[in-house]
């Protein structure tokens, strides 16, 4: 009776930690991706950009993001796993989100914010597919919610302006994912030590 209470237990438990994980990584690479319509004052100043130019670059991600969505998410169900596309795409985000912050020119920042959307836009369609498929039918709402609540704590507008604020350093992207994000990287290890899906 106790080894089935604790097994039940653990269960619940991985299913929580699950919904917390994907939250606060779909959060974080959420306010990473928008943290240019925030920065927009730092940034202009320091690449010297157009209000078109910044139009541009703050949209051109979208383009990327839904296709990238849709192809991965495809291949994963053929492949019939979903953890290492997840892990892969959260670590190439990071990886360009670092590169966005070097760039120092209107058309680096075109390139590496395409390449942001294509990386981006499979971390939520894999993370839900994820939670859905390790969540029992009984607790796939709250999963969700805890899931949504996290990503909506880990950060905001406020947070980016008064860090830029505070350290003033050029060039004025860096700062926002300067090295993988410790949710990113925290994700690859312990998604990567369960039962792979």
């Amino acid at each position: 009776m106790g080894q089935g209470q604790g097994a039940v237990g653990r269960f619940f438990s991985y299913q929580i930690g699950l919904s917390v994980l994907i939250g606060l990584v779909g959060g974080l690479v959420f306010f990473d991706r928008t943290a240019i319509n925030f920065l927009s004052p730092f940034i202009v100043a320091e690449l010297k950009l157009s209000n078109a130019e910044l139009g541009i670059v703050s949209s051109v991600v979208a383009l990327t993001w839904a296709g990238a969505g849709y192809l991965v998410g495809r291949r994963s169900d053929r492949a019939g796993r979903r953890k290492p596309y997840y892990v892969a795409a959260i670590i190439v985000f990071s990886l360009c989100s670092m590169a966005s912050g070097l760039t120092g020119g209107f058309l680096g920042l075109i390139l590496t914010r395409l390449m942001m959307g294509a990386a981006e836009g499979p971390v939520p369609v894999l993370g839900n597919a994820l939670l859905l498929g390790a969540s029992t039918p009984s607790r796939r709402g709250l999963n969700m919610g805890i899931l949504s609540l996290s990503g909506i704590l880990i950060g905001g507008p406020g947070l980016y302006v008064s860090r830029f604020a505070y350290a003033q350093t050029p060039p004025a992207f860096v700062g926002s994912d300067p090295v993988p994000q410790p949710p990113d990287t925290d994700s690859a290890s312990w998604l990567t030590s369960r039962r792979s899906q």
